[in-house]
């Protein structure tokens, strides 16, 4: 039993540290969003804490993101949103979503299904400056969940140098 814990604990720190070295080598850098809102087309604020909501229908609700703090020690090669859809009813989407900064979009999903994270890839030429907002907005009459930032899941960015 002793054995099996101490290998446990062995495999744990190994991990830890190979993914510390990645980011200390400048390979890969994540930041977590800062704050994030739902606002809907008439500019109001959903009452939502655990989950926000992308939607097309007459709410036109659209998630805002904001990053805050990013240094870039290289020049990117790529970088990813990071979502988690959360398990709960109608989360996922057929019709997926769209990103959007300074209304030019720079990344979509086709799809997504709860219960799942999604990776977004991102133009990099758009994420150069150390505070980025991002906007989600619809793909379709399928609206979209993600987990906010208060249900301790909240999205991410991921760089890759």
């Amino acid at each position: 039993m002793k054995k099996q814990i101490l290998l446990i604990i062995t495999f744990a720190f190994v991990v830890s540290a190979t993914f510390a070295q990645s980011v200390k080598n400048g390979r890969t850098k994540i930041y977590y969003v800062k704050s994030d809102q739902m606002v809907t087309a008439n500019n109001s604020s959903g009452s939502f804490t655990d989950c926000l909501w992308v939607e097309t229908d007459e709410t036109q609700g659209k998630i805002i993101l904001n990053f805050e703090g990013i240094y870039h020690p290289s020049p990117l090669k790529a970088a990813y949103l990071i979502l988690n859809i959360p398990n709960v009813q109608d989360a996922g989407s057929a019709n997926g979503m769209f990103v959007t900064k300074d209304d030019k979009k720079i990344g979509s999903i086709k799809e997504a299904k709860g219960d799942t994270f999604i990776y977004v890839a991102l133009d990099i030429t758009a994420l150069n400056s150390q505070n980025i907002k991002l906007t989600l907005n619809g793909g379709g009459p399928d609206g979209l969940a993600i987990s906010s930032k208060s249900s301790g899941f909240g999205p991410y960015l991921q760089f890759e140098y």
